[in-house]
């Protein structure tokens, strides 16, 4: 016999991970200075730091983004596993 199953457990553990490394990103983003002392690298020290400040909101808005499929596909399984359960009561009622 084929089929799928999930463990519910694990699939809000992986959600909870996501969610969590998601706001870590972003908690992390206001602590990035503004500027530096580089002397003549200063400006480029800055841009360096920004397009990784940048990268990591991006990641920060994947990983959000991701746990909430993840939410959201276990509803969903979780529901088609009910509503199959349930015919399979009605037919064994028959």
């Amino acid at each position: 016999m084929s089929g799928t199953e999930v463990d519910f457990g694990t699939l809000e553990r992986i959600r909870r991970t996501l969610t969590t490394a998601s706001g870590g990103l972003e908690d992390c983003g206001g602590a990035a200075p503004t500027s530096v002392d580089g002397g003549d690298l200063s400006s480029l020290i800055t841009s360096m730091i920004a397009r990784v400040a940048e990268s990591a909101g991006g990641l920060s808005e994947g990983l959000s983004a991701v746990g909430g499929q993840v939410a959201a596909s276990s509803a969903s399984y979780a529901g088609s596993d009910d509503r199959s359960a349930e015919g399979l009561g009605a037919q064994r009622a028959r």
